[in-house]
């Protein structure tokens, strides 16, 4: 996926133990990174609840390039999914 290709140190989620290996889901988060591209605040979008809070974990543990507006690093919004 999108954050896949963007994050610098992208893991996996930790998923619930009741949840089985093979289980998969698609869970949409909106993230905002500061101007170092640290994730400062990471939102559901959509998404079976029973995966929210690990997509939350993982996003909020992501690390992005600094987003440039016309050369200065500033505050991004990134869209993606789990």
């Amino acid at each position: 996926g999108w954050m896949n290709r963007r994050a610098v140190n992208f893991k996996q989620p930790q998923y619930p133990p009741d949840i089985k290996p093979k289980q998969t889901a698609r869970v949409d988060v909106k993230i905002t990174t500061d101007v170092d591209g640290n994730v400062i605040n990471a939102d559901i979008i959509r998404g079976p609840v029973r995966f929210h809070d690990a997509a939350l974990e993982a996003a909020k543990e992501l690390k992005f390039s600094p987003t440039t507006l016309s050369g200065v690093p500033t505050k991004g919004f990134r869209m993606g999914f789990f």
